[in-house]
């Protein structure tokens, strides 16, 4: 197989940023309502402890939730910054897709596959800032597609793939010209 020349930009942290802002944002929602019920439930006599409950709730919601999903999306964001990440780059091998069937609730799978001597699994479940795209939902990724990766731990920050590999859908979604 021969190097293609051709790699399009699939994935980068950087450019992609910080991609769950709506988790914590349900949080102010709630306490912006908490607010607003407490205050009148206050006027008719409540007492403050009582009128306090859902908001104080909401802003405890808001808070783990940010820290929860931004602290983790602040690290990788700085290790890749400051250049603490490896590059691989070659054909992808050993593909094995995310199961279908795990998206129901309570079931897990990881997409699996290698490029060279490095192994990377990752799963389509949960808020993740690194790269997690299946191929069952558009990824280039899959086998002897050649690809370079930045990764951070095996957390993937920066993902390019050939042209050829990316669907029109997916090329759609990434914005490419001339697809």
């Amino acid at each position: 197989m021969q190097e293609p020349t051709d790699l399009i930009v699939v994935f980068d942290l950087l450019e992609d940023g910080f991609q769950f802002w709506f988790f914590p944002a349900i949080g102010l929602v709630v306490f912006a309502a908490g607010l607003v019920t407490a205050v009148s439930a206050m006027k008719k006599g409540m007492g403050l402890l009582k009128a306090s409950v859902l908001p104080s709730f909401a802003l405890l919601w808001t808070a783990l939730a940010f820290v929860s999903t931004y602290g983790k999306y602040a690290a990788l964001k700085e290790a890749y910054e400051d250049g603490h990440y490896e590059t691989v780059e070659g054909f992808v091998e050993f593909f094995k897709p995310y199961p279908s069937g795990t998206d129901k609730k309570g079931e897990t799978g990881y997409e699996v596959f290698r490029v060279g001597e490095h192994r990377f699994a990752f799963s389509a479940r949960g808020m993740k800032s690194e790269y997690n795209t299946p191929r069952s939902k558009g990824s280039p990724i899959g086998p002897g597609v050649y690809v370079l990766i930045h990764h951070v731990g095996g957390r993937i920050v920066h993902l390019e793939a050939e042209r050829q590999a990316i669907g029109y859908e997916y090329g759609k979604k990434l914005g490419l010209k001339n697809f």
